[in-house]
């Protein structure tokens, strides 16, 4: 699992767009079989958090 977790954070960082990103961290659940994850994602002051879990089949943005 090490692997494929520096692979995400390989993708992550070369991202070009939030899209990209969700993608891989979607994938990344989706092969180690997680059902609920969240994520930062920050910029100057603003925080926004992605969660996934439940019956939810899409990540969800919050503000902060």
């Amino acid at each position: 699992m090490q692997t494929e977790l520096r692979l995400l954070i390989d993708m992550t960082e070369a991202a070009n767009d939030e899209r990209m990103i969700k993608s891989a961290v979607l994938s990344f659940a989706n092969a180690h079989g997680f059902e609920h994850f969240a994520y930062l994602q920050t910029q100057g002051d603003d925080v926004q958090t992605f969660m996934r879990g439940g019956n939810q089949g899409e990540i969800q943005r919050q503000s902060g």
